[in-house]
C-alpha cells in the first residue's frame, strides 16, 4: 500500500511542477501565476538539477497525431490504470487474512506437564 501512497505523491509533484513552469490563471479565485517563459531554466540544485521549460506538441517520442487521438490515447491510459489498479487492489484483498486488521496477533500457548517417575 505504501506504493499507492509514493506514487500518489510523484503525481502530485508533477502537477504542481507543471503549474508552476506553465502558469495557471483562476480569474473566479483571483489566482494568477505567470509561469516560465520558453526555454527559460530555473537551478533547483545548482547545475545538477535544473528546471527548464521546453514543450513536446506531440505524445509520446514526439509522435504527431490529431487532437482526437490525443484524447482518445488519454483516456485509454486512464482507464488502463484504473483497470490495473483495481485488479492489484483485488489481488491484494485474496491475499490479506479475513480479520478485519491487517496485522492480527495469535498467542500459541504451550503448556508442559512434567511427571516424576
Amino acid at each position: 500500500m505504501n506504493i499507492l501512497y509514493v506514487t500518489f505523491a510523484v503525481v502530485i509533484l508533477d502537477q504542481i511542477t507543471k503549474i508552476v513552469v506553465k502558469g495557471i490563471s483562476i480569474p473566479f479565485l483571483g489566482i494568477t501565476l505567470s509561469g516560465m517563459e520558453y526555454g527559460q531554466s530555473y537551478n533547483v540544485f545548482g547545475d545538477f538539477f535544473k528546471i527548464t521549460f521546453v514543450e513536446n506538441p506531440g505524445m509520446a517520442f514526439g509522435i504527431d497525431v490529431s487532437d482526437t487521438s490525443k484524447l482518445f490515447l488519454s483516456l485509454f491510459s486512464l482507464v488502463a490504470s484504473i483497470g490495473i489498479g483495481s485488479t492489484q487492489n483485488f489481488d491484494l484483498r485474496l491475499r490479506m487474512p479475513s480479520s478485519t486488521s491487517t496485522y492480527s496477533s495469535q498467542t500459541v500457548s504451550v503448556t508442559v506437564q512434567a511427571t516424576t517417575p
